[in-house]
């Protein structure tokens, strides 16, 4: 299976870490103020395009 050319287990970590500590906190607020939406992205992509279509809506 085919990959990202800088998948290793260092960025892999880097990529986690900056997660944890930038996106994390930005998903928590959003949710805390109310403005917060999830989609469900374990459907087809026209699914996908259609949930962010009514969302934003």
């Amino acid at each position: 299976k085919e990959g990202r050319t800088d998948d290793n287990e260092e960025t892999i970590r880097t990529r986690l870490e900056v997660y944890n500590h930038q996106t994390a906190p930005l998903v928590e607020f959003y949710r805390e103020h109310s403005a917060l939406k999830s989609i469900n992205g374990d459907v087809s992509s026209e699914q996908v395009t259609e949930s962010i279509k009514q969302v934003l809506a």
